[in-house]
């Protein structure tokens, strides 16, 4: 990584270091009530972020869940992907175990740089164009010694998901499922702690953090109907984050 590169990648790592001190610190509540919960946490989490970024004179175009429109800084060479707290429900509530701060940058429409920080602790998962790594450990992804029963996740909870809730009667009872999902799940993936996270319903591109980070760790990524990743960071798309070549498969047979 050469000297521009490395600052960079500090920049957007204390970011979001940041994002977590201040969320944690927030007085939370609700601030927009709408399908995809506002609190002032992600508020206040967003705004450390953004103020980073521009203090550090960072040429992007920010992409945030919490705004209607793109911010462009300093001539916009990068595109940022941000979702300040992913997991805003649980982390309103104090649950913080699988909240997660989560960003992407992309150069010419590639992965430069994925991080996933989580709340709960320090931990930063993130990859490189080259890898992907865990507090500075390189994270390898076991494709190969995966073994039912399978644990996966995937959140199909609430009202506006609630039709893809009877696709899951034909999952085998060996798989174990967990109905929670987000950027932190498919990062859990490459540390080989979960053996899938699936997105069933056309999701915003900051989800997909994760699992850029698995998929430089060796798993495999792919939308439900068999679709390659589109790079936009305006896209909505399904997604399913796996171990195994073979258990993607399934997925996406019992999904589709």
């Amino acid at each position: 990584m050469n000297s521009l590169d490395r600052e960079l990648f500090d920049i957007c790592a204390k970011a979001l270091q940041k994002a977590r001190e201040a969320a944690i610190l927030a007085d939370n509540s609700v601030a927009q009530k709408r399908a995809n919960i506002q609190t002032t946490a992600d508020l206040v989490a967003e705004k450390e972020i953004i103020d980073h970024l521009r203090e550090n004179k960072v040429s992007c175009t920010i992409y945030s869940e919490e705004q209607k429109e793109p911010l462009k800084l300093y001539g916009g060479r990068y595109e940022i992907v941000v979702d300040p707290i992913d997991g805003s429900f649980m982390f309103l509530h104090g649950i913080k175990t699988f909240t997660s701060s989560a960003m992407i940058v992309l150069e010419d429409r590639k992965v430069k740089y994925a991080f996933v920080q989580s709340i709960v602790d320090t931990d930063l998962y993130y990859c490189d164009e080259e890898a992907a790594y865990l507090n500075g450990k390189r994270l390898v992804c076991d494709t190969k010694n995966i073994q039912e029963p399978y644990f996966i996740t995937g959140y199909a909870g609430s009202k506006e998901r609630a039709s893809y809730v009877p696709k899951l009667a034909s999952i085998p009872s060996s798989y174990y499922f967990l109905n929670d999902g987000g950027p932190k799940y498919s990062a859990l993936v490459a540390a080989n702690m979960i053996d899938a996270a699936v997105e069933f319903k056309p999701t915003k591109f900051q989800e997909f953090a994760g699992a850029f980070i698995a998929q430089k760790a060796g798993a495999y990524i792919a939308t439900i109907d068999g679709a390659p990743i589109q790079m936009d960071p305006l896209s909505l798309q399904t997604m399913i984050t796996s171990r195994s070549e073979k258990l993607l498969r399934e997925l996406q047979k019992a999904l589709a």
